[in-house]
């Protein structure tokens, strides 16, 4: 009889908690192996009678929370969209001071010249897409001793996107005052090729110098004789210059000799 009373009880306790009633106690009647399973059994319907609860809080609070959730979220989306839209504004603005810097305007009857720029990052502001990047290219025309003579320059300047684009301003303004003397300048047009063209290029140098070398730019500047098609320039570790020629491309130069712009403790001669 106790035996089956024992089994009974336990039985009874296990179907409730198969119907899902987490209230029941489990009381122990004796002392013996029934009454241990009946103590252990209500250790356990404690359990899962707190497991229910916080399952239902859960269960209840879920829509709540999942709403805390997505409103974080937005808000910190909207943050960020805020200052994606900011930094492509910075973007745009900058490459609206490039632009004008960065132009091709020599004009000669003899020679083409054509520009290809493609910069590192692309960005959209307002509906309008623009490029920014270290790259410039820019020519101009000037006068030296009576002679017309076409200015090239092509820069890369270390970093991308704005770092780059800083060089780049830094580059194409410094070379643009330099046209700009020279065009208003009766000695500075009385140079020969060669002087002009050293001055240049180490005005541009002390420039970049002045960054203690945070700020570097590989260029080819160079200028062309309109009247016979003769090349002066200077290479400080750009790419090497191609003639195409007869249908056949080779590099003009098989070495670097000057280093980049802002190129610290340099003591060679040009």
């Amino acid at each position: 009889k106790t035996f089956r009373n024992g089994i009974m009880g336990i039985n009874e306790h296990l179907n409730q908690l198969g119907k899902g009633n987490f209230s029941i106690v489990s009381m122990p009647t004796s002392s013996d192996d029934f009454g241990l399973q009946s103590y252990n059994l209500n250790q356990i319907i404690k359990q899962l009678n707190s497991l229910y609860r916080e399952i239902s809080d859960l269960n209840v609070n879920l829509e709540h929370k999942v709403e805390e959730r997505t409103e974080e979220l937005n808000s910190s989306l909207k943050k960020v969209e805020a200052l994606k839209v900011q930094q492509d504004g910075d973007y745009y603005l900058t490459s609206l001071l490039l632009r004008p810097l960065g132009q091709n305007l020599a004009m000669s009857k003899n020679f083409d010249f054509t520009f290809f720029v493609k910069q590192k990052k692309t960005f959209e502001f307002r509906g309008k897409k623009n490029e920014i990047g270290g790259d410039i290219c820019v020519s101009h025309t000037i006068q030296l001793q009576g002679k017309t003579f076409h200015v090239f320059l092509n820069g890369d300047a270390m970093g991308k996107s704005i770092q780059g684009a800083g060089g780049s301003l830094i580059l194409g303004s410094v070379f643009q005052s330099i046209i700009e003397r020279t065009l208003l300048s009766p000695d500075l047009s009385e140079q020969s090729p060669e002087v002009w063209l050293k001055n240049a290029f180490i005005e541009m140098h002390k420039v970049f110098e002045s960054f203690s070398g945070s700020m570097l730019v590989s260029i080819v500047i160079g200028l062309l004789d309109d009247s016979n098609g003769f090349i002066y320039y200077i290479n400080a570790e750009h790419p090497f210059s191609i003639l195409f020629r007869d249908g056949k491309a080779h590099y003009i130069e098989d070495e670097s000799f000057f280093r980049k712009l802002g190129t610290l403790q340099i003591n060679s001669s040009i």
